[in-house]
């Protein structure tokens, strides 16, 4: 495992170094805490009412949801208590291990590549939309990046057989992931991964290689992930033996196709060119792969192995395909793409290579950072939706919230009753009331759980206001139906009651 290096790596300037990673990190945090406290969208809602509200007692002794990120909910849980609860302190973890993960990206490029391309690939996720929007998201993936950086790290250390701290490198890995895993399953794989590079090395070089650290920290961090997970274990295989949702058929986000147009498109929001720079990122991103697959086999099997076994494991499951899920892996995309657009400088420049592909990548990363304001903006607006439509009902209306809209509104539940996939419920407060509003947002997942609702809201309601986000799919709809019938309206809350 031989590591890079570049004609100016000796320079002065690294003298600076940590110098350089500070400013970074500071521009980091300034760019995350903007619009901090904007409304949370519907993942955060029930982050906040399921799991972060709860006692910590509670919370370490609950998973009814794959959405319960235990390691998130209890920091976040911390934060609460601390200084209350708001939008921006539920989601002031994510922004800590935002930055964090920028430090670490950093920390574990340098045993991978040169120092140049370790702080470019830092550089290049300060400046990231998809890196900004997620350290502004009150969930566990930048906390999850953070640690599967450092784990990866630690354990790279190990597989180099470092003699000094050997004990402290092994408790360092096993926390670091047992940690990843306690934030998201997902981490699984990541420590999959680097059993598999044990095993493999250990076959490969026989009796010379013996490999006791690492195999010692991989067990250790089994153990610590049992241990953290011992108070919920029943509740984590009966959660993961029945789908998400309660869909009827087979729905796109179990598709391989649209997976991979999700991530195309949510790689073109925060990437320069659109989708046509995307592909070309993703052509680089291949570039930069094939390059560290030369240099070293461990080090690009650290880099793409837990991913692919990510992918492979959510396919045998059928489980729905989200790109968030590989989120963890950017960093190694990062370093990936810097050492792609490094090779090829190389490739055109050659003796100029290092003053031209810092140059290029330094004018990527200004483009990039024009997309960040866009992370900034509401996630999803339920907030204008329930103005919108508190200005516009009248005393003789009814309002209802579907699936993915019902949370939001918790706090009116007697003014906006909730319906499950009863048509006939719905059409009763259409005959009851002069006019019913809907509020609805992620239509994909309406359609799937509440098919016979969504027939009827696509051939009796119209479309009053879309809200849009930034969240993909998940604009906020307020719909109208006038068929009801006048004088016949009951007060605010009896609705639901009398038509169940």
């Amino acid at each position: 495992m031989t590591m890079r290096t570049e004609d100016f790596e000796n320079a002065g300037i690294w003298r600076f170094e940590r110098w350089l990673v500070g400013i970074l990190l500071a521009i980091a945090t300034s760019l995350r805490l903007v619009h901090l406290d904007a409304g949370l969208w519907f993942d955060e809602v029930d982050t906040l009412v399921r799991h972060v509200s709860l006692p910590l007692r509670e919370i370490v002794t609950t998973y009814e949801s794959q959405n319960q990120h235990l390691f998130y909910s209890v920091a976040a849980r911390l934060v609460t208590m601390a200084v209350g609860e708001s939008a921006w302190a539920l989601r002031l973890p994510a922004v800590i291990f935002g930055v964090a993960s920028i430090w670490a990206t950093h920390w574990f490029g340098k045993r991978v590549t040169s120092r140049r391309e370790a702080l470019l690939a830092a550089l290049l996720l300060t400046f990231s939309y998809s890196h900004v929007w997620f350290s502004q998201d009150a969930r566990g993936y930048t906390s999850l990046l953070f640690f599967v950086l450092v784990g990866s790290g630690l354990f790279l250390e190990l597989l180099r057989g470092s003699i000094p701290s050997r004990f402290m490198l092994t408790l360092g890995y096993a926390v670091a992931m047992a940690l990843a895993v306690y934030t998201h399953l997902t981490a699984l794989a990541v420590l999959a991964a680097h059993a598999v590079i044990w095993a493999g090395l250990s076959l490969r070089r026989g009796e010379n290689y013996s490999g006791r650290a690492a195999s010692l920290a991989l067990a250790i961090a089994g153990l610590l992930t049992i241990l953290l997970y011992l108070p919920v274990l029943p509740q984590v295989h009966e959660t993961l033996s029945r789908p998400g949702v309660p869909i009827r058929g087979t729905v796109k986000w179990q598709n391989p196709a649209w997976f991979l147009s999700e991530a195309v498109v949510g790689l073109a929001r925060g990437f320069p060119g659109g989708v046509l720079g995307s592909v070309m990122g993703s052509l680089i991103l291949v570039v930069g792969g094939v390059s560290y697959a030369r240099q070293s086999r461990v080090v690009i099997s650290l880099l793409l192995l837990p991913a692919l076994l990510t992918g492979g494991a959510i396919l045998l499951s059928i489980h729905n395909l989200w790109p968030r899920f590989f989120f963890f892996s950017v960093g190694f995309g990062a370093l990936m793409v810097i050492r792609g657009l490094s090779d090829l400088s190389r490739f055109f420049f050659r003796q100029r290579a290092v003053a031209f592909g810092t140059a290029g990548v330094i004018v990527v990363i200004a483009i990039s950072a024009a997309a960040v304001p866009a992370a900034w903006g509401p996630k999803q607006r339920y907030d204008e939706a329930w103005r919108l439509v508190e200005t516009m009902r009248g005393p003789d209306d009814a309002v209802v919230t579907l699936i993915m809209s019902d949370l939001p509104y918790r706090d009116h539940s007697e003014r906006f009753p909730i319906l499950t996939d009863d048509v006939e419920a719905l059409d009763c407060l259409a005959r009851r009331y002069r006019r019913v509003w809907v509020i609805r947002s992620f239509p994909t997942r309406v359609a799937a759980v509440q098919p016979r609702i969504w027939e009827r809201l696509q051939l009796d309601y119209r479309k009053v206001a879309e809200f849009r986000g930034s969240v993909r799919d998940g604009e906020v709809v307020v719909l109208q139906s006038d068929h009801g019938a006048p004088g016949h309206a009951a007060a605010d809350g009896q609705a639901h009651s009398s038509c169940d």
